[in-house]
């Protein structure tokens, strides 16, 4: 699914071609001049449910618009607890080479456009949770019909793009028909280990349904060609290998009981 599997479903919304598009938008991704300044520091004094102050600080530190909304009820979008018909749950599973903390943020379209969403220097995340032990864990209810992403601040070591995207490995989602899912390294090919598996027994992670820089060494990539998705097929259940459309991933895990579990890594 990954950058433009999310470009491909907003291109469904409007009637537009997801090739026309793509470069421009991988472009606009990694470029320092897309979206605005970065707002300033925010404090810590009062904080959302289930962030603590350590990764408060480190958000604001890192340049972040702010606390997630981390909404206990639902609001027809993203929100804690698990009486959403699609539920995430993620756990803490970053042990190697030591144990360390990591927060959660996780990031929604609220349009057909809205680019801007994955820019958190801009934008307040849905979500942003504290998991600072290992095997602590989070369930997090997303509606149907959105398209979002999550990724991890490890350690209180990760930082943002010039972008304002989490320079770290990410998870790639919708919720449209079936659902997909993936695991992207185009934005950090180095980043954190992840693990995603769907409700149907769909795997991705660092060598299923995971999408990877053609070219070794980069720091980034994004634009049309210079990736691809890797191991996306055969006895993987519901694994579709389109580099380009809304079933390039793990899909059809949707529909009743329609489920992730989330394992954020380390090494």
């Amino acid at each position: 699914m990954h950058f433009s599997t999310i470009l491909a479903a907003v291109s469904a919304f409007a009637g537009l071609s997801t090739a026309g598009l793509l470069p421009i938008y991988m472009v606009n991704e990694t470029d320092s001049s897309f979206g605005v300044e970065s707002a300033a520091t925010f404090g810590c004094d009062r904080l959302q449910p289930h962030l603590n102050k350590a990764d408060c600080e480190h958000m604001s530190k890192i340049g972040m618009a702010g606390q997630g909304i981390n909404s206990l009820q639902s609001n027809n979008k993203a929100w804690i607890g698990g009486d959403g018909p699609n539920t995430f749950k993620f756990t803490n599973r970053a042990t190697k080479p030591s144990p360390v903390p990591v927060t959660l943020l996780l990031w929604l379209f609220e349009n057909d456009s809205d680019y801007q969403a994955m820019c958190v220097n801009v934008r307040r995340p849905y979500i942003t949770v504290s998991l600072p032990n290992i095997g602590d864990s989070i369930v997090v209810s997303v509606a149907n019909n959105v398209i979002g992403g999550f990724a991890a601040l490890n350690n209180h070591a990760t930082f943002l793009s010039n972008a304002g995207l989490v320079y770290n490995t990410w998870g790639e989602f919708n919720t449209l028909s079936g659902n997909t899912v993936d695991v992207s390294r185009e934005v950090n090919p180095h980043g954190n280990v992840m693990s995603i598996k769907a409700n149907n027994g769909c795997e991705a992670n660092f060598s299923k349904c995971v999408f990877l820089c053609k070219q070794s060494g980069l720091d980034h990539c994004g634009d049309a060609g210079s990736y691809h998705l890797v191991n996306c097929g055969g006895s993987n259940p519901g694994a579709h290998s389109n580099n380009d459309g809304t079933q390039g991933g793990c899909s059809y895990w949707g529909g009743k009981g329609s489920h992730l579990d989330v394992d954020l890594g380390r090494s």
